[in-house]
């Protein structure tokens, strides 16, 4: 994850660049849209197994692919776990540094839970031939199907994902006591985090 930091005024979240090297040119960068041949206004078009998943595994060109498709599973359960239903095919990359070299996944960038904004938001694209939110069995099979683990890992996965939800609502509810104007919000977004845990990690 590119280095991010909240501004001074909690108005905006600041995320360092990930496709700039040290000497400042820009390294390759190209979104599942493009991946997928599609223009922008369709970035809500098509499945998180076919157009996310496969399509990554098609241009993955790297020794660490194994790891990516991981990295990439563990993305779409996290976006489903805090109820991100913006997670189309624009946020989602690869990264390089020229097109004959090794293509990885990009740093996670633009995560939102928008369920605190639209309650009956769904997901972006489907899963299991769905825009409904994911339960944890849909997942792990997902995750073995698709990104090739085994039980056993998946399952490691989604509760890291959970751990880490769990460290961020202490985190989350610490800023909402120093900042009493942002309690609505970030209650609903506790109340949010809480059901997708257990609707699409637990169980």
């Amino acid at each position: 994850m590119p280095s991010c930091r909240l501004a001074e005024d909690g108005a905006a979240l600041v995320i360092d660049r990930f496709d700039l090297r040290m000497d400042g040119t820009y390294r390759g960068f190209e979104d599942f849209c493009v991946l997928n041949a599609r223009r922008t206004d369709e970035k809500y078009r098509g499945s998180y197994e076919t157009s996310v998943m496969k399509r990554f595994s098609q241009f993955a060109n790297s020794t660490h692919v194994n790891e990516d498709m991981e990295k990439l599973f563990m993305l779409i359960a996290l976006n489903c776990a805090l109820r991100n239903g913006d997670a189309h095919l624009k946020n989602f990359g690869i990264v390089y540094d020229d097109v004959a070299e090794e293509a990885r996944l990009a740093p996670v960038y633009d995560l939102v839970t928008t369920s605190v904004y639209i309650p009956k938001d769904k997901l972006a694209l489907t899963l299991n031939g769905s825009t409904g939110w994911p339960t944890a069995r849909e997942l792990r099979k997902f995750g073995e199907t698709r990104a090739g683990g085994t039980p056993a890992k998946i399952r490691q996965i989604l509760e890291r994902i959970a751990e880490g939800i769990q460290e961020t609502r202490i985190e989350l509810g610490a800023y909402i006591e120093e900042h009493p104007e942002f309690a609505e919000i970030g209650e609903r977004m506790l109340r949010e985090w809480e059901i997708g845990v257990n609707g699409s990690l637990h169980g």
